[in-house]
């Protein structure tokens, strides 16, 4: 999880410096390639921190999602269990009735 808790950062820094070398490589000037570095940094950091949200809710729904499943399991395990003790004991009573 902690590799989510930093994807807005790296995402930003990595799309920056990417922006960077492309914008230098295509002789802009210093000037607008700050402007475009910045503007990247922002836009890429809220991108990320929408990203790092939705998959933080989607893992906590499918958390959320197999404990229910764990507890309708053991809720029906417990269940078949109390109807296998009655069935037994049924069947005692009547194997003592019988006698």
């Amino acid at each position: 999880m902690s590799c989510i808790q930093r994807f807005p950062f790296v995402l930003s820094a990595i799309m920056t410096i990417i922006i960077g070398s492309i914008s230098y490589k295509n002789t802009d000037e210093f000037k607008t390639i700050c402007i475009k570095m910045a503007f990247a940094l922002v836009i890429f950091y809220v991108t990320g921190i929408f990203v790092k949200r939705v998959i933080l809710e989607i893992n906590d729904e499918v958390t959320r999602k197999r404990e229910e499943e764990i507890n309708n399991t053991d809720k029906d395990n417990t269940n078949k269990d109390n109807a296998d003790k009655d069935n037994v004991d049924t069947a005692n009573m009547e194997a003592e009735y019988k006698e």
